[in-house]
């Protein structure tokens, strides 16, 4: 069904090309948990294995709940982060090839 959909519109946008290679230019990551902040969803990429990740990062400057905060701009390697992301914060990772 998703895969129907994402077809349906990404035709619709007249995007229904595809790399041929199969080898993405860049990776969307989709984070979700199932408590807390988490559950609305945090976006990362990775262009040449490094991962691009801006959130409320900074624990000093939380505010209402630890829902505001500085915003914070990470780079990670993508071989350690993804592995963190999942065993230690817990989160289910949705990955998208563009």
């Amino acid at each position: 069904m998703t895969y129907a959909l994402s077809a349906y519109v990404l035709c619709i946008l007249g995007l229904h090309d595809q790399k041929k290679d199969g080898t993405p230019d860049m990776m969307v990551y989709i984070h979700a948990t199932k408590k807390g902040f988490g559950m609305i969803g945090h976006i990362d990429f990775s262009i040449d294995h490094k991962v691009y990740s801006y959130g409320n990062y900074d624990y000093h400057s939380f505010q209402m709940m630890e829902a505001i905060g500085d915003g914070v701009m990470f780079i990670f390697d993508e071989a350690l982060y993804l592995p963190f992301c999942i065993e230690h914060e817990k989160n289910t990772i949705f990955a998208f090839g563009l």
